[in-house]
């Protein structure tokens, strides 16, 4: 009986292992395809041949070809295929720890640098097909943005409740100013359309953000 049990929890763990596998180069095929052919010239096909899987696998594991192309961009929002959210990773839990307005600020500034320079190439495609009309796109460009903005306004309350905002700007403009700043746009205008290395964005994010939003007593020495 015990010998059952063992191996029925062996069995479960390469099925999970499998599984894992499979979902792993599917993301990265589909990555590849969107950003090289474009969304809406990459089949389920194309994606399944090029992960080595079938099309019924494709379809079993992942339903839709939105739906994979929302896990590619959480993926590359994560920056790993661990289901953790943003808010709970390690870099953000240490901007709620800090409680210098300046620290947070520059601490943002890098994780956002770090983050559009893997998410810019993909959400440059994902607007333009979206500006386009394609609706799967339309639905994840919306969706993006009303996660940003949540995240955006958490971090407005949280440089609030330490006194990080300037006398006369209110929490709902202190959110419009950082969620544009923060945009992938504003990364894509900068790096890919002007030429700027992501160090000197992040230089430029972490003074901005500090300019627009802190105290003056707060970004002093800077």
């Amino acid at each position: 009986m015990s010998g059952e049990v063992v191996k029925r929890v062996y069995d479960n763990r390469l099925r999970t292992e499998q599984a894992a596998a499979t979902r792993h180069r599917v993301l990265k095929a589909a990555r590849a395809l969107f950003l090289t052919q474009g969304y809406a010239a990459t089949s389920m096909g194309a994606i399944a041949s090029a992960a080595g899987v079938s099309r019924e696998t494709l379809y079993k594991v992942f339903g839709s070809k939105a739906a994979i192309i929302k896990d590619v961009y959480d993926v590359t929002v994560g920056g790993d295929e661990d289901d953790i959210p943003v808010a709970e990773r390690p870099e953000m839990m240490a901007i709620w720890r800090t409680a210098d307005p300046r620290s947070k600020v520059s601490a943002l500034a890098a994780g956002s640098a770090e983050l559009v320079g893997r998410l810019g190439p993909l959400w440059a495609m994902v607007l333009s097909g979206a500006r386009a009309g394609d609706p799967e796109l339309a639905q994840l460009a919306a969706t993006s943005n009303a996660e940003r903005l949540a995240a955006v306004e958490g971090l407005i309350r949280d440089l609030a409740s330490v006194g990080g905002l300037r006398e006369g700007l209110s929490e709902t403009e202190a959110v419009d100013v950082m969620w544009m700043l923060l945009s992938p746009e504003v990364w894509q205008l900068l790096v890919d359309d002007r030429g700027w290395t992501l160090p000197a964005y992040q230089r430029w994010l972490d003074q901005t953000l500090a300019d627009a939003l802190l105290p003056r007593s707060a970004d002093s020495g800077q």
